[in-house]
């Protein structure tokens, strides 16, 4: 596909957001928690039906209870789920396994860069 091409279907996209199809869900990045790996404005994609949060990969959360919501990385730790961010300037903290399964939305299987987007 080409570039042009590829720009008018993620404007066709982003018309629809957020979009949602009952598996995957797209959202728009706010603020610079994971700046290393996404920048404001950037758009990524979860799938809901993947919550195994295992192998280290970043997760879609619900952490403001529905105001808003945050991506992470997320590490098994002591028997609990530590919540880590790439900017320094955010600290990293741990949860227990009951209350990770309440904040998953889904895990983060896609993203395009905002410059793509323009």
């Amino acid at each position: 596909m080409k570039k042009k091409e590829l720009k008018q279907k993620i404007k066709e996209l982003e018309r629809q957001q957020p979009f949602n199809n009952s598996r995957f869900i797209s959202q728009r990045v706010m603020g610079d928690s994971m700046h290393l790996s996404y920048s404001e404005g950037d758009m990524i994609i979860a799938d809901t039906l993947d919550k195994n949060y295992a192998g280290g990969n970043m997760f879609m959360l619900d952490i403001s209870k529905g105001a808003g919501t945050n991506v992470a990385r997320l590490h098994p730790y002591k028997g609990g789920v530590e919540i880590m961010r790439e900017n320094p300037h955010y600290k990293n903290y741990v949860v227990s396994k009951e209350k990770i399964r309440e904040l998953i939305i889904g895990k983060i299987v896609g993203h395009i860069s905002k410059a793509v987007l323009l």
